[in-house]
């Protein structure tokens, strides 16, 4: 064996701490070391042994510490006091008597164990080292929304999530729900967003509204299909190791779907909404054929049903598809969007849904093949999110910093509620004689005429206590300790990011699925209170302050919300149900 002595070690010996290289391990270890492995063994069965050499460890430490020593000397004395020994009876019986010894061994060899069973550190570091060694190729992944903010949201945070996984996204949205989310973006953003964000057009005129929800519906059933086709083969005549791999789409986007099936690429239909709704809605041929509604989606007698115990009971004004005071609207959705549902999902490889099983265990189980993975954040990501088509008044905030904790109504009713000029100024007086800290979203067209208007006086009146504007960073507002409640409209996506911060609800549905939601708040999650119109169809200011304050008061809501929030973390928490359903997924793509 060569010395130790500096003077006498060659000077390109990579132990010498001067060495200009850092020094690269040979793939087999010295042949004068195989006793090592008795060593390694020992620990892996739990056996205490003598350490009668120290070259191994005085190797490993050179290797790994090598450029950092500055006196190779100093090392190699610690390393012959601590561990040159003799085998001598008295080393070799040592151990053997020790109890301390055999602790330490037998801890060791649970240690090891542990390392590499199934979520191990070494079963981990070999399951990555596989994975990357397997191939170069990463699967490309297109989303497609139905091109209406509700359903671009959730849509737009699965695509984060999926790039935060290393999936290369395109999202693709209409030309004009494109211009008006990128107008929403500040500009010196739009560089740090980590997917691609591209449209294709729907065929509506830029330079006029559309007449109707009919002329909408037809245009985007004419023309996305065709373009997003094109777009697919423009993408995939680029570049052979890029082309679209798995298209996932909204279960209201049913072309894109089709699209899919039909270029041979593996689709995910995507439900935005709860899946107790999904339940209903996958029915409808069923209840057609029971005569429980006709044709176009009425319910043919007006009395509470109940499809199973998976979803609530709903009446006539209740459906997952009501539009209430405008029938043809309802005939629309139910004839473009429920009628083909059963078809559009059967052609889809995987059914994903924004939700979690523990929220919604009865109406999971009636679809056993869907993969609850929500809730889904936007707040999750440190980028810009660039989901909103107004821009986000973040000021707020600092006012929610400076009002008691516990102490603000947050009044926000989605992207597409309306309501007339009288029922305005019922809200407005409620929040008012309340005399309690609110922050109030009210968008430029909340109100069916042209602007809202305010009661005389009001703005200057709540002034010391009210906040309004016009769009706001919602799930910050509802994370934030001193919003005490939420007056909100009951969307899917509004409903997921209360219940997931804790805040109880006062519910005021409009439409579609929103009286479903209010129903699971109020009566199966009880975490709200629901506000009942007047006979004349109003909610009135007397209605929404006794409400307040009845919904403050109740400690049992309370709790329950706060209950439902820590459910909803753990499901995205490692571990959690909707976490090994996304990372299923995730598995399933990539190969």
């Amino acid at each position: 064996m060569s010395s130790h002595n500096n003077s006498s070690s060659s000077p390109n010996d990579p132990r010498q701490p001067s060495a200009a290289k850092p020094y690269v391990p040979p793939m087999v270890l010295p042949q004068d070391l195989p006793v090592d492995y008795a060593g390694f063994i020992a620990v892996v069965f739990g056996v205490a042994g003598v350490m009668f050499r120290y070259k191994l460890c005085s190797w490993l430490a050179i290797i790994f510490c090598a450029q950092s020593l500055a006196n190779m000397r100093n090392i190699e004395n610690d390393l012959k006091q601590n561990f040159r020994m003799g085998l001598s009876d008295d080393v070799i019986k040592a151990p053997l008597s020790d109890d301390v010894v055999k602790a330490n061994a037998l801890n060791l060899k649970e240690m090891a164990r542990k390392s590499v069973a199934a979520g191990g550190s070494s079963f981990k570091n070999f399951r990555v080292f596989i994975e990357e060694l397997g191939s170069s190729w990463k699967p490309h992944v297109m989303v497609i929304p139905y091109p209406v903010q509700g359903h671009v949201m959730p849509l737009m945070k699965l695509a984060y999530k999926l790039a935060d996984h290393g999936i290369k996204v395109t999202f693709v949205n209409s030309d004009s729900m494109h211009g008006k989310i990128m107008a929403a973006v500040p500009e010196k953003l739009k560089e740090k967003i980590p997917i691609i964000l591209v449209s294709i057009s729907d065929g509506s005129e830029s330079n006029r509204e559309p007449k109707n929800q009919l002329e909408i519906l037809k245009s985007i059933s004419s023309f996305m299909p065709v373009n997003l086709q094109k777009l697919i083969e423009d993408i995939n005549g680029l570049n052979n190791d890029e082309q679209i791999s798995c298209i996932i789409a909204d279960v209201s986007a049913g072309w894109a779907l089709e699209v899919a099936k039909k270029m041979g690429i593996k689709c995910a239909a995507v439900s935005p909404y709860g899946l107790g709704n999904l339940v209903s809605q996958l029915q409808a041929p069923k209840l057609i054929e029971a005569g429980v509604i006709d044709a176009d989606g009425i319910l043919i007698k007006d009395e509470l049903t109940c499809l199973s115990k998976a979803v609530p009971g709903w009446n006539m004004k209740e459906l997952s598809w009501s539009f209430p005071g405008v029938p043809e609207v309802q005939k629309l959705i139910f004839a473009h969007f429920i009628r083909n549902l059963v078809e559009h999902i059967k052609i889809s490889d995987w059914l994903l849904a924004n939700s979690f099983y523990e929220l919604e265990p009865l109406a999971c189980d009636f679809i056993p093949d869907a993969l609850p993975i929500g809730p889904l954040f936007a707040s999750n990501h440190l980028g810009p999110f660039p989901g909103n088509f107004w821009p986000e008044g973040s000021i707020c905030l600092s006012w929610l910093d400076e009002q008691p904790a516990g102490s603000v109504i947050y009044a926000a009713f989605g992207s597409s509620a309306v309501c007339n000029q009288q029922q305005f100024n019922e809200l407005a007086h409620g929040l008012e004689i309340l005399g309690k800290p609110f922050l109030w979203v009210v968008r430029s067209n909340f109100t069916s005429g042209l602007l809202a208007e305010f009661p005389d006086g009001y703005l200057e009146r709540v002034a010391n206590y009210g906040k309004i504007l016009e769009w706001a960073p919602q799930e910050k507002v509802l994370a934030h300790p001193s919003v005490a409640c939420f007056l909100s409209h009951c969307g899917w996506n509004s409903t997921m990011e209360g219940v997931c911060m804790g805040v109880p609800f006062l519910c005021w549905p409009f439409y579609v699925d929103q009286f479903s939601n209010s129903t699971y708040i109020c009566e199966t999650w009880k975490v709200g209170l629901k506000l009942i119109p007047d006979e004349n169809g109003i909610v009135t200011r007397h209605e929404i302050k006794g409400k307040v304050e009845k919904l403050l008061s109740d400690t049992d809501i309370k709790a329950n919300s706060l209950k439902l929030k820590e459910m909803a973390g753990n499901s995205i928490s490692e571990g959690g149900s909707s976490s090994k359903n996304f990372l299923s997924f995730i598995e399933q793509i990539k190969q």
